[in-house]
């Protein structure tokens, strides 16, 4: 399997450059992965698509302000720094905010130097990794915190390159509206399209909705450097489920409701944490896990996603679930054709791609 045979062709017009206000404007595509039969409908239409009963499982992460701008003390270069992840990864009992921090930056940073971001905030290169270096800053906990978002620029992706979007504006709309435990370095953007209005019109009709935790890192984004899909890597992330949601889950599950994934972030915490019986199992932890198709999934029925990147692991994540009819026979090529078929039909009705985007319901 050759990651180009997940290439598609998007006019560059088409990538969303601006949020839609309000949110649940996005248009969504329905694509019925047993037949490819498309229907074209609105985010706002989802208290009808969807069923009493079924159990919607949103990531509610918040994004950081991970992208930082500073000067090197000795020379005065300028660098960008965007911060990954604590450099130590059991931060879930000593805090997000440490004073050690995996980064990647540009120009790239060497050994023993020194960098000023703000007056109050500094930072020495005290480790080089594999993508960049490990920073330790003269401060951490909430004073780190502070600093940061003082200073902090939010990590939106390179294809918006709209520069008259304010940080101000970005900290809140590059955001879910339930977003509530930070750590990520990009929004889980399946998620973007939901307000509180759309939220209690689904609960209203007796959709239940609950919340699980997936830490975005560079590794969910990061480019794809091999040719063949079973050689790339994916770097871990932190992922958490409460027991009392993995009670509802499972519960659901074995009650036979429809389980929908919002977002790929939401499907790889679910699939992470489920054993090969279909019961969430793991409810903490660091995943790498890449799906991809021939991937046989356990846990979820049905999933919302956005229009991923060519050639990138959400595509392939998306085009194995399309594969799920057709795993009897082999015919991974099956859900790959699906997915990028209904994507030449959103190109021709103008969708909108990537973070700021549309999106579609996979059923």
């Amino acid at each position: 399997m050759l990651i180009s045979e997940f290439n598609y062709e998007l006019p560059e017009e088409l990538i969303a450059q601006n949020p839609l206000n309000p949110r649940p404007l996005a248009k969504l595509m329905v694509l019925d992965i047993h037949t490819g039969l498309v229907e074209h409908k609105h985010f706002s239409d989802l208290p009808e698509i969807l069923k009493a009963g079924d159990v919607l499982v949103l990531n509610d992460t918040k994004v950081i302000p991970a992208r930082l701008q500073g000067k090197k003390i000795l020379t005065g270069g300028h660098v960008e720094v965007l911060l990954l992840q604590p450099q130590d990864e059991n931060f879930t009992h000593i805090g997000l905010w440490q004073s050690k921090w995996s980064t990647i930056g540009s120009p790239r940073l060497k050994l023993g130097e020194a960098i000023n971001f703000s007056e109050n905030l500094s930072a020495v290169v005290i480790e080089m990794t594999e993508l960049g270096s490990v920073l330790e800053f003269n401060c951490s906990g909430e004073e780190l915190r502070s600093r940061v978002y003082a200073v902090g620029e939010m990590p939106i992706p390179p294809y918006i390159k709209n520069s008259s979007l304010k940080q101000e504006y970005l900290q809140k709309e590059y955001q879910t509206v339930y977003a509530e435990k930070e750590g990520s370095v990009a929004a889980p953007t399946a998620g973007l399209h939901f307000d509180e209005t759309l939220l209690e019109q689904l609960r209203n009709k007796g959709i239940q909705i609950v919340y699980i935790t997936l830490n975005v890192g560079f590794g969910t984004f990061k480019p794809i450097k091999v040719n063949e899909v079973s050689d790339h890597n994916m770097d871990a992330e932190y992922y958490e489920i409460k027991p009392e949601v993995a009670t509802i889950l499972n519960t659901a599950k074995r009650e036979g409701k429809k389980i929908i994934a919002v977002g790929t972030t939401a499907t790889r915490t679910l699939e992470s944490a489920s054993n090969e019986n279909g019961e969430l199992e793991k409810l903490s932890g660091w995943t790498s896990i890449f799906i991809y198709p021939g991937y046989r999934y356990k846990f979820i029925n049905q999933l919302i996603t956005n229009f991923h990147l060519p050639n990138s692991t959400p595509l392939m994540l998306t085009s194995a679930f399309a594969a799920q009819p057709y795993l009897e026979t082999d015919s991974w090529q099956k859900g790959r054709d699906i997915v990028i078929n209904a994507y030449r039909e959103a190109i021709n009705n103008k969708y909108r791609f990537y973070s700021f985007g549309d999106g579609m319901f996979l059923k």
